[in-house]
């Protein structure tokens, strides 16, 4: 199965004028495939991520998933930037609260939660809510609920922005573990592009609003991938490849 975006087209009014967001927007996801969104502030990547995962509307064209056998709409989860945990829920209660909602029974329901928890590396602080955990810490914690419903697509609109150097480094090392394991399909908006490049098998550049495609990028590496390609010639070289398309 992949995700199809057709021709999609995003404005909104604002004082009884028409602004044009997104235009003619065309590209797919495919199965198990990482594809970063970078482009100018302002061009449309969250309002794109907003449209893909259901949550706002488009004025034309058509987001579609191709081998989807079920006429449903697969399940797609979104992690933003600015965490919306729940402050009165433990780490644990947090990752399993999707898992809730899909009815899963609750032992399932825990031993699915704690088995995220160890894979980001949040064992033992299952019983701690937001306000006792550092920020990379609560953002593990909204990562894991979103991959806790194992859903077709993840969608992740800076989800590191707000982190320390060191600590989003780990956390790259740790998403870029766990989605190659898992084969999980991820569309991931970032204005940090050697992130871009390290997590991506391709990064799509977006010009300045409205936001059409400018060029797409395949990053020629095998995931996972490990900090020596952070240091090699190939990674500058896309580093230089994708700062030209964006000045």
């Amino acid at each position: 199965m992949k995700l199809v975006v057709e021709g999609l087209c995003k404005s909104y009014q604002r004082d009884g004028t028409k602004v044009l967001v997104l235009e003619g927007l065309s590209f797919e996801v495919n199965q198990g495939e990482f594809v970063s969104i970078v482009g100018p502030s302002g061009c449309g990547k969250s309002t794109l991520l907003k449209c893909i995962a259901g949550l706002e509307g488009s004025d034309e064209g058509l987001v579609s998933y191709q081998g989807n056998g079920d006429s449903q709409r697969p399940l797609c989860s979104i992690v933003f930037q600015e965490l919306a945990l729940f402050p009165w829920r433990s780490a644990l209660k947090n990752i399993t609260f999707g898992l809730e909602e899909l009815r899963i029974p609750k032992r399932e329901r825990e031993r699915i939660g704690r088995k995220y928890l160890e894979m980001m590396r949040l064992g033992g602080f299952e019983s701690f809510r937001p306000k006792e955990l550092s920020g990379g810490m609560k953002q593990r914690v909204a990562i894991a609920r979103a991959m806790a419903v194992e859903p077709y697509l993840l969608v992740m609109d800076e989800p590191m922005a707000s982190l320390d150097a060191i600590t989003a480094q780990r956390l790259q090392m740790d998403l870029m573990e766990i989605i190659s394991q898992k084969g999980q399909s991820v569309l991931y908006v970032t204005h940090n592009i050697p992130e871009a490049v390290f997590l991506s098998d391709r990064v799509i550049v977006l010009t300045e609003r409205p936001g059409r495609i400018k060029e797409e990028v395949r990053i020629e590496e095998s995931r996972p991938r490990d900090l020596a390609f952070k240091l090699s010639s190939k990674f500058v070289g896309y580093l230089e490849r994708l700062w030209k398309l964006l000045s």
